[in-house]
């Protein structure tokens, strides 16, 4: 178990345990939270939520999503996340093929011992390293373009998949801020 920026991470299944194919993780995040807008250049991701309810920016919109959805982003696409729920919520994340994240997790990381306690930062990490390391594993956090917003946002009514397709699009944010204040706008 690592605090990953703030939230906690939980190999579910390792790429040694499936050959590489892919690794699964428990992610469970603080409400509010939610990682900085990426790209992940090697990996398609899958994202399905176990608890609470979440925001996606993907593909220029952003999604809502509650308990049973599943999220598709495939690799060089431009996305995040957030948190929207009161208290905090689960999700089980794919990464394939599998290994760069798990590897990514453990050097950016914090071991944890408390799966009731989330990792809680006093100041925002050095946004230096946060950009540096994930370009190791292929993961680009871009800088923060200027005056870019959705295209719409929309509820995911179905409890049980919520899919997007392909894009690049992004979004500014200030470190620590809320990656979708302008999305509100």
């Amino acid at each position: 178990m690592l605090g990953v920026l703030s939230e906690l991470v939980t190999y579910e299944g390792t790429s040694k345990q499936t050959g590489g194919a892919y690794s699964l993780f428990e992610v469970a995040s603080q409400a509010g939270s939610g990682p900085p807008p990426h790209t992940q250049h090697r990996e398609d991701e899958g994202l399905y939520v176990l608890e609470g309810a979440y925001e996606f920016l993907e593909e220029g919109r952003i999604t809502r999503a509650r308990i049973g959805s599943l999220v598709y982003v495939p690799r060089d696409n431009l996305h995040t996340y957030k948190d929207i729920g009161e208290v905090p919520g689960r999700m089980l994340i794919s990464q394939t093929p599998g290994g760069l994240h798990e590897w990514f997790f453990e050097e950016i990381g914090e071991p944890a011992t408390d799966k009731t306690n989330l990792p809680v930062f006093e100041s925002p990490p050095d946004s230096g390293r946060i950009a540096e390391i994930p370009a190791k594993y292929g993961i680009e956090i871009p800088p923060s373009p200027e005056g870019m917003k959705p295209d719409k946002k929309e509820e995911t009514t179905d409890e049980r998949v919520g899919v997007f397709g392909y894009g690049r699009y992004g979004l500014a944010r200030e470190p620590g801020g809320d990656p979708f204040a302008q999305c509100r706008s």
